[in-house]
């Protein structure tokens, strides 16, 4: 039999690095789920994309995203990569989560050449602290060593911020700001002037006090800061690359009965004075902008996104078009987290919104969902026998796939706009009988263990119990219709 690797993002399992040259790698998965996030252009390389997936991955595409490879993995279980960006020097930065060592929490440096970090931003973790985690970060462009990170951090129930700037490669820092010195207002953003390694950034937004947002601008690496357009909430920062001083700045959700209103706003002397750039906005949820990028190969070409909203200037904001989405768009635009010009093809570009990425071949006019096969799944199982079987949950379902006859069927998967209360199906595939599936759920009101025979399409009521936790169940080896199963209250 064919020794296969089955990969899905986020599985949990482990490629060992000893795998010898021989073993055939394949991926397995539904391109329907896939989800990436961060996705950016390689500025020299043609057709080169980056992007993460949503655990501990940085992948590679040379085909502009029809097919993908693993560029990196995080050496830790349990970690989700974010904020990947791509510096200068072919170096990749990202952040990481880790709740397992709060020292893990950091900005990491990737040096593609090379295929190892050759730098990790920790910035102090204060005392007592039971979570820490990078909220947003800005490294110099022209000097690495100079760093901006916006750390958060929660000791009990309550949370805080601090902005910590170092300028020699993370080995000192200053702490800049802290939301406690700051009427308990806190960060959205950090951001460094291209141009001035001591010129920051900090946009600011809610507070547990009437006094929110505001940005701040420190000519002296964060020694002093003055305030610029008070009253609103703000998050994204976007210099034009061919001119610093030109700087964007969108506002973030805030409460229009404290004055917040939604605005773009721009700057041509570096911050010292804004003009609110009069675009009518239309009613959403949310309302906020949340992404802005210049075209490389046209910089009077810009493109803001906004909750349902896609607005497209070609003469730097003297006129612009706009096109409204539906709100919680699962297969167009909705949302978008970022976006990416290509530096090669005018007009190509790749939006992450918020359920799945997206491209346009016609400067944003209009978009196309993105499938790919990487995504969450907290479980995988393999079967053999006369056909070859694997098992994967996705979205609180379970996907099957008859490796041999290549038939792929979904079961009870949830849309990904649904929110629940209560945990995600458990599933168990039994290694002695083929198509036997497990499944352990969860409700308001009970709990239940199901068997079915037929790959998960559908099920038997075995036990009911209630508010508990399936932990193990296995097959006795000698009576396929005995099985044992523990539980975390029950035992």
């Amino acid at each position: 039999m064919k020794q296969l690797l089955i990969f899905f993002t986020l599985i949990g399992m482990l490629v060992s690095a000893e795998m010898s040259a021989q073993t055939e790698i394949t991926y397995e998965g539904s391109e329907e789920y896939g989800r990436m996030y961060d996705i950016i252009y390689h500025p020299t390389i043609e057709n080169r994309l980056y992007a993460v997936t949503l655990g501990s991955h940085i992948m590679q595409s040379n085909d502009k995203g029809e097919t993908w490879e693993v560029l990196y993995s995080f050496s830790e279980n349990g970690v989700h990569l974010n904020n990947l960006k791509l510096l200068p020097d072919n170096t990749l930065s990202f952040s990481a989560q880790y709740s397992a060592t709060l020292t893990k929490n950091a900005v990491y440096l990737y040096d593609i050449d090379q295929d190892e970090i050759i730098n990790q931003y920790t910035p102090p973790i204060t005392s007592d602290s039971d979570k820490v985690w990078i909220n947003s970060y800005a490294v110099h462009e022209n000097d690495p060593d100079v760093a901006l990170v916006h750390q958060a951090y929660k000791i009990g129930f309550s949370g805080y911020a601090k902005v910590y700037y170092t300028a020699d490669g993370g080995d000192t820092w200053e702490m800049v700001y802290y939301t406690e010195n700051n009427n308990g207002i806190f960060p959205n953003n950090v951001a460094i002037s291209p141009n001035d390694p001591e010129k920051l950034f900090i946009a600011r937004g809610a507070s547990p006090n009437t006094e929110e947002g505001g940005l701040l601008i420190s000519e002296n690496a964060g020694t002093t800061w003055e305030e610029k357009i008070p009253g609103n909430n703000y998050k994204v920062i976007t210099f034009k690359p061919d001119d610093a001083d030109t700087i964007l700045v969108g506002t973030f959700i805030g409460d229009e009965n404290n004055g917040h209103e939604e605005n773009l706003y721009r700057s041509t002397d570096g911050g010292d004075t804004w003009n609110i750039i009069p675009i009518t906005w239309e009613e959403g949820v949310l309302d906020n902008i949340t992404a802005i990028a210049y075209n490389p190969l046209d910089m009077d070409n810009i493109i803001l996104l906004e909750e349902n909203e896609v607005v497209i200037t070609h003469d730097d904001w003297d006129t612009w078009e706009k096109t409204v989405y539906p709100l919680d768009n699962l297969d167009g635009y909705y949302y978008g987290i970022n976006l990416s010009f290509s530096p090669f093809e005018n007009g190509e570009l790749f939006v992450n919104a918020d359920y799945h990425p997206i491209k346009s071949d016609d400067g944003g006019e209009t978009f196309s969902r993105v499938y790919n096969p990487f995504y969450f799944t907290i479980m995988a199982a393999y079967h053999a026998g006369k056909d070859d079987h694997l098992y994967h949950g996705v979205q609180r379902g379970l996907v099957h796939e008859n490796l041999t006859t290549g038939t792929v069927n979904a079961y009870d998967v949830q849309p990904l706009n649904l929110v629940f209360g209560f945990d995600a199906p458990v599933y168990f595939v039994d290694k002695l009988t083929t198509g036997r599936v497990y499944k352990y759920e969860s409700t308001f009101t009970s709990s239940s263990l199901n068997v079915s025979d037929n790959h998960g399409e559908s099920y038997t009521f075995l036990y009911s119990n209630f508010n508990d936790k399936l932990i193990s169940l296995t097959t006795d080896p000698t009576n396929p219709n005995i099985i044992w199963v523990s539980f975390l209250n029950q035992g």
